[in-house]
C-alpha cells in the first residue's frame, strides 16, 4: 500500500505526514498546496521577501533555493518506509537558474523527485517555474545528510535552547563591512524561526541571499544567478557571528563583461560552515 492510500485509510493529510516525519516548520517551511503523487512530491510559494534591486523575477534565487530544498527533503520524507522524524541537513546543491521577467511575488510550482535514499545520504532533484505559465525558474540538485531525530539530538545536545514558536521569520540584513563582505554580530533566533525548533541554526539560504547580494554589489549591474554550487562543511547556530564573504573568481577572466564568477564563504566565527561559487549574468 502507498504512503498516499495509507493516509487517506488513516484520515491523515500529506501536511499531518510531513509533521510528523520532518524537523522544519513554518514560518521556515512555507509550502503551500503540498501533495504526493506518483512518487513526486509539489507544492506551491509565493516570495515572502522584499523585491531586489539586482535579481528579477518572482523570487530571488536564495529563496528559489529556500524552497526547493524543502520541497526535495519532503520527496524524501514522503519515500521513507517508516514515518520516523528525521533531519534531512543540505550537504551539497547544483542550481541552475533560468533567466524570467515574470512579475515579483508570482505563484511558483516546486516539483521534487526523489533520486536516491539511504540510511544516512540521500538526493532530490528539484524543478521550479511560473504556475501560471510553465515557464522554468531552477533546477535544483540536493544532497542530504540523513539523521535520526534522537541521533541530532544526541550530537548536538550542547546547542539546545528553547526556542519560540510562530516567531516571524527575518532576513539576515548583515552590516556591510567592505564591497563583498558582510558580518552579523550574532545570529538572532528570528532568523532560524522553524530551523530547528530547540536547535535554532540559521538556513544554507540566508548565506545564498547575502552572498548572492554581496556578489552583486562587486558586479555592480542587475542581475540573474545561472549557477550555484554549495557544499555545507558545519551548521551555523544562533547566537554565533556570522560572516559573508564573495571574491571575484579567477574564472572570470574567461567571461565576458555581462558574465562573472564569484567565490564565496561564509562563516561563523573564524569558522567556514559554507563554501559557494556563484556564476552570475548581467541583465545590460
Amino acid at each position: 500500500m502507498t504512503i498516499a492510500a495509507i493516509s487517506r485509510e488513516l484520515h491523515t493529510s500529506v501536511e499531518d505526514e510531513l509533521w510528523a516525519r520532518t524537523c522544519i516548520r513554518a514560518p521556515y517551511l512555507a509550502l503551500e498546496s503540498v501533495a504526493w503523487t506518483g512518487g513526486k512530491f509539489s507544492a506551491v510559494a509565493q516570495s515572502e521577501l522584499p523585491r531586489s534591486k539586482y535579481e528579477p523575477g518572482p523570487m530571488r534565487a536564495a529563496e528559489l533555493f529556500r524552497h526547493g530544498a524543502n520541497a526535495g527533503l519532503c520527496a524524501l520524507a514522503m519515500s521513507q518506509a517508516d514515518s520516523a522524524r528525521r533531519h534531512y541537513l543540505v550537504s551539497e546543491a547544483r542550481y541552475y537558474g533560468c533567466y524570467n521577467r515574470v512579475k515579483h511575488g508570482s505563484a511558483v510550482l516546486f516539483v521534487a523527485r526523489p533520486e536516491s535514499l539511504g540510511t544516512r545520504a540521500a538526493r532530490s532533484t528539484i524543478r521550479a517555474s511560473d504556475l501560471a505559465s510553465g515557464a522554468p525558474l531552477m533546477d535544483l540538485s540536493v544532497n542530504y545528510l540523513v539523521l535520526t531525530e534522537s541521533t541530532f539530538e544526541r550530537l548536538y545536545r550542547d546547542q539546545f535552547q528553547p526556542t519560540e514558536q510562530g516567531q516571524p521569520l527575518s532576513l539576515p540584513a548583515a552590516k556591510r563591512i567592505a564591497l563583498g563582505i558582510r558580518e552579523l554580530s550574532q545570529v538572532s533566533p528570528s532568523l532560524c524561526s522553524g530551523h530547528f525548533h530547540g536547535f535554532p541554526v540559521l538556513p544554507v539560504s540566508s548565506a545564498l541571499w547575502e552572498l548572492c547580494d554581496a556578489s552583486s554589489e562587486l558586479l555592480g549591474k542587475p542581475n540573474w544567478v545561472r549557477e550555484a554550487s554549495v557544499q555545507v562543511r558545519d551548521l551555523c547556530w544562533v547566537g554565533k557571528p556570522a560572516r559573508f564573504e564573495s571574491t571575484h573568481s579567477a574564472e572570470s577572466a574567461a567571461d565576458d563583461d555581462l558574465n562573472s564568477r564569484f567565490d564565496c564563504r561564509a562563516l561563523s566565527g573564524e569558522r567556514p560552515f559554507a563554501d559557494v561559487r556563484l556564476a552570475l549574468s548581467a541583465l545590460f
